[in-house]
């Protein structure tokens, strides 16, 4: 059934999403609680549950399918199962996809501006959203991963910390590295990304919000690093727009991989880092790639479909 909506939906708008663009999941709305948990208990025999929170005062979960949703493009195996809003009447069945994007929201917006697109969502300070509805269905745009997003959430003090960024909109924050990844280890620290061409003013802001910050500006880049609550932080900025920047396209390949090749090579990288490796190199040995950090960036452009082809281990 997953299929044959995904399927549907991209005769009608797949001049809208690139190739190397993630279906990151699929959503089936519910009009009761009743049906929430039977359609809970569907899934659970199909997958498994990655987590179930409260949002917006009613549950959501999201399952993970043992058998990936194949579409035009890519794979698919996350589908969020909400519960629906007291007092809101809502239809029963697939109601949206989310997908993961290198364009900004305003780049997409600019390209196609007859669409009528809902930006209500830009503000959320975790993973903001741009959303165009085509008929009875919706497309939301992001930035992140759900994955990459359930993996923030399981650690509070990387959750605060994001908070402590609104103040740096200015600079369009990206959070990147290992942690999103869900393969950190102990050492590991939560890189954040930003954009600027005055290195100076960037500099004097952070030592105004976190004054223990040491930072370096070079010709092209700065580099702050401090704690925050125990938390490791370094803070990664240069001209190009994080969505642009190596580390997020490394992050994005990366999470694409991971997903493609299942849990024990993940397991096996966070082993490679706990081993001493650094990200890329470990993925490079897991992959036989001859220069890790080059080629996992000419691997980011590939459909998932090629990408698999590619990296068959």
């Amino acid at each position: 059934m997953e299929s044959e909506f995904i399927k549907d939906l991209f005769s009608g708008v797949s001049h809208l999403i690139k190739p190397h663009w993630e279906i990151d999941h699929i959503c089936y709305r519910t009009n009761s609680l009743e049906e929430y948990e039977e359609v809970k208990s569907r899934y659970d025999s199909l997958g498994e549950l990655l987590i179930e929170s409260p949002i917006g005062g009613r549950p959501i979960a999201t399952f993970e399918l043992n058998k990936a949703i194949k579409s035009l493009h890519g794979y698919t195996k996350l589908v969020e199962v909400p519960a629906p809003k007291t007092g809101k009447i809502t239809e029963s069945g697939y109601e949206h996809i989310e997908v993961v994007i290198d364009n900004t929201f305003e780049e997409l917006i600019k390209k196609d501006p007859n669409i009528s697109w809902d930006d209500r969502a830009l503000k959320k300070s975790l993973n903001p959203e741009l959303e165009a509805q085509f008929g009875k269905v919706n497309i939301k745009f992001h930035y992140h991963a759900l994955d990459c997003i359930i993996a923030l959430e399981k650690k509070q003090v990387a959750l605060a910390f994001i908070k402590e960024l609104s103040s740096f909109s200015d600079y369009s924050p990206l959070v990147s590295g290992t942690i999103p990844l869900g393969i950190d280890i102990k050492s590991s620290d939560l890189d954040v990304l930003m954009v600027t061409n005055d290195f100076d003013q960037l500099a004097a802001k952070i030592n105004i919000e976190f004054p223990a910050a040491k930072i370096q500006i070079r010709e092209n880049n700065l580099v702050a690093n401090f704690t925050y609550q125990n938390l490791p932080i370094e803070i990664y900025a240069e001209e190009k727009h994080p969505l642009r920047q190596k580390a997020h396209r490394h992050l994005r390949v990366e999470n694409r991989i991971i997903k493609l090749l299942g849990k024990d090579f993940k397991q096996r990288i966070i082993q490679h880092k706990m081993d001493g490796l650094k990200t890329e190199p470990a993925f490079g040995k897991e992959l036989n790639l001859k220069n890790s950090y080059d080629d996992l960036l000419e691997m980011y452009f590939l459909s998932d479909h090629e990408l698999l082809e590619r990296i068959r281990v």
